[in-house]
């Protein structure tokens, strides 16, 4: 087979990481400012641009990852292209890659790519073990083994959620029981039990102070998804708590993670151009919710495209029955 790049006269250089690295699940992001300024993009003939774009995001998916192989037949079947299309073009779409030692092509602005990605997943962890060493071991909520809430689960949600309110409520209070746990502390005499009461309270705050909190988790798993996107650790805030915490009381503290780690992925403009602000999140957390559990994640454009698909299909119904308007 016919090799890609292979030239004697160059010493080659060692791999610029481990065999090993893949993407994990990160998504392979393009600057695109930076495409359209560089040699490679401005010298390459339009026709030939977009499988420049098309071998730069599979060498993502390669092993290790950001690499390709030196073979041209085997470059030219990974991308779709034909073998005598892609020698033809061979000096554009291999424009920037080397040969390395372990005998894969490596590109300079890809491998810049894969290294900040390594750094982030370096960061996470120390994130995540200095939240453990701060909370305690935890167990990381499970995702629902279906997309779709049953019935059952709604309605047990909701007759669960006044009871934790009540005793978050009890524990801001700082021990103070609630009128609600002293009502339920109450035997059929009218004397309250205070002993009672109070072992319940010491029950919350053991189990409090041993595993962290619903709005802890939200917030754990909001920080997370945010330090994947921007590179940057949110900042947490009063105001930021208190918005997790409202969360938690409209969808729920088994969901509530799940879909804060959602809208931080999500792409839709109104939340890109705010930052993903803990805000937009509360507004929208039962769209968020179901966008979640549907798997469906809706966007502006989507919105556009859905609604000119239903005036086209109301126009040809018109058409086909003309009396239908009458």
């Amino acid at each position: 087979m016919q090799t890609a790049l292979r030239d004697v006269s160059v010493p080659l250089a060692d791999p610029p990481y481990p065999e090993d690295v893949s993407s994990n699940g990160y998504k392979f992001e393009i600057d695109v400012p930076r495409i359209m300024q560089s040699r490679t993009w401005v010298l390459s003939p339009p026709d030939l641009r977009p499988w420049l774009l098309m071998l730069w995001t599979m060498s993502w998916m390669q092993r290790p990852c950001g690499s390709l192989p030196d073979d041209d037949e085997l470059i030219a079947a990974t991308i779709g292209m034909q073998p005598t299309v892609f020698a033809a073009h061979k000096s554009y779409l291999l424009s920037g890659w080397r040969r390395c030692k372990d005998g894969r092509l490596y590109h300079r602005v890809i491998t810049d790519i894969i290294i900040g990605m390594l750094h982030k997943r370096v960061q996470l962890t120390q994130r995540q073990r200095k939240f453990r060493k701060t909370h305690g071991p935890t167990n990381p909520p499970q995702p629902i083994e279906s997309n779709h809430v049953t019935r059952d689960k709604r309605l047990l949600t909701r007759g669960n959620r006044k009871q934790e309110q009540e005793q978050e409520q009890e524990q801001e209070q700082g021990g103070k029981p609630s009128v609600a746990s002293l009502r339920s502390t109450t035997d059929s005499k009218g004397v309250v039990d205070v002993g009672s009461s109070t072992a319940k309270q010491t029950s919350i705050t053991k189990t409090r102070n041993s595993a962290p909190s619903a709005t802890a988790l939200v917030a754990r798993a909001f920080g997370d998804a945010f330090f994947q996107r921007y590179g940057t650790d949110f900042p947490t805030s009063a105001k930021s708590n208190g918005q997790f915490r409202a969360l938690v009381a409209r969808i729920g503290k088994d969901d509530a993670p799940h879909v804060a780690a959602f809208y931080v992925k999500h792409n839709a403009r109104w939340y890109v151009e705010r930052g993903h602000s803990p805000g937009c999140l509360l507004i929208d957390a039962e769209k968020l919710r179901t966008e979640w559990a549907t798997g469906r994640e809706m966007t502006s454009t989507k919105a556009l495209q859905i609604d000119r698909t239903q005036t086209r299909a109301s126009a040809f119904d018109r058409f086909l029955d003309p009396e239908g308007d009458r």
